[in-house]
């Protein structure tokens, strides 16, 4: 990376909550963790207070919590309390910079995946057909708190400095706007009465 002059972030790890010593001991070599970005996370093992001992061991290094599946067979109610403890405010509370599902939609048979890949991972959405689609535990899970929450995050991505430098590359080479004028919208929805939420 550093010879031909690549950019990318390298994030180690990526594994579950249960082994915070292996990646403490990469970060601890000093030659290593110059090219070292952070250390991402899962939490199919171990507490989601890892994270924070990594931040101790390394506060100079970011974490990412980059997966967590919400099963076809699991229950709605105790996915979404389970995720939002341990996934969306746990990880934050513990120092992570991004708390990521699994997956953000499928077909009606887990699809489309890799050969081997997970035929159980329930998408965020279910997508039907080309008119209709199920909202998922996982489409509640990465809701926002809040309309200022879903605000703030907007805004601040929209001013993300290598978004604004993706987006403008790809309209250049599409040769004008991929959405109709002004097709990009942050909406808060609330939630109806009989709303799996409420």
């Amino acid at each position: 990376f550093e010879n031909e002059n690549i950019t990318t972030k390298i994030i180690i790890y990526d594994h579950n909550c249960d082994k915070p010593e292996y990646p403490i001991s990469i970060l601890n070599d000093p030659q290593a963790k110059t090219y070292i970005d952070g250390t991402a996370f899962h939490l199919y093992g171990g507490n989601i207070s890892a994270l924070s001992t990594v931040h101790q061991a390394h506060p100079d290094k970011n974490l990412y919590f980059t997966e967590q599946w919400t099963s076809s067979t699991s229950n709605f109610g105790g996915d979404l309390q389970w995720h939002m403890k341990n996934v969306m405010i746990g990880s934050m509370r513990n120092w992570s910079k991004t708390a990521l599902e699994w997956n953000l939609a499928n077909n009606s048979h887990f699809g489309p995946h890799t050969a081997g890949g997970c035929d159980a991972c329930r998408g965020g959405i279910t997508i039907q057909d080309s008119s209709s689609f199920t909202r998922n535990v996982g489409y509640y899970i990465i809701a926002h708190a809040s309309p200022e929450a879903a605000k703030a995050s907007f805004s601040k991505f929209g001013a993300d400095e290598e978004w604004t430098k993706a987006y403008k590359a790809s309209e250049a080479a599409a040769g004008g706007s991929l959405t109709v004028k002004n097709g990009v919208k942050s909406l808060f929805l609330k939630p109806t009465a009989f709303s799996p939420i409420k």
